[in-house]
């Protein structure tokens, strides 16, 4: 049977998520662990990928990325669906690895770069 996001994970979701936001000066709601992204072409060529991590907590490296290069980001919400698959993801690995990357973020966009321009409230959009 399909059911809503297991608890632990949606707290965890909420709290990376949060702070996600905050290192990246982005103001809005945003599920930056959610890993669907929509991005349009034009941007990609802007961005640096070689220099982001590519392991689990690219999603957020990917959000940073496009603060800094100045693109502007914005959210649509999608419902999370679960069955009984079973997830790869060790998080005493995974967590510590993404903290150390808002962290990091966090620190270079207070040191070095400015919060991202915003998409109006109510208007959904996409990456730039």
């Amino acid at each position: 049977t399909i059911c809503s996001m297991p608890f632990g994970r949606y707290i965890g979701n909420c709290v990376l998520s949060r702070l996600t936001r905050r290192a990246a000066g982005y103001p809005c709601g945003l599920d930056a662990q959610c890993g669907y992204t929509v991005i349009r072409r034009s941007a990609l060529s802007r961005m640096r990928f070689d220099q982001l991590y590519d392991r689990y907590g690219f999603p957020n490296e990917m959000l940073f990325e496009a603060c800094r290069v100045g693109l502007r980001v914005g959210s649509v919400r999608v419902s999370s669906v679960y069955d009984d698959e079973v997830s790869g993801i060790n998080p005493f690995t995974s967590i510590p690895v993404i903290f150390y990357l808002i962290a990091r973020s966090y620190l270079r966009r207070r040191l070095f770069w400015s919060a991202p321009p915003l998409i109006p409230e109510g208007e959904a959009g996409s990456v730039e």
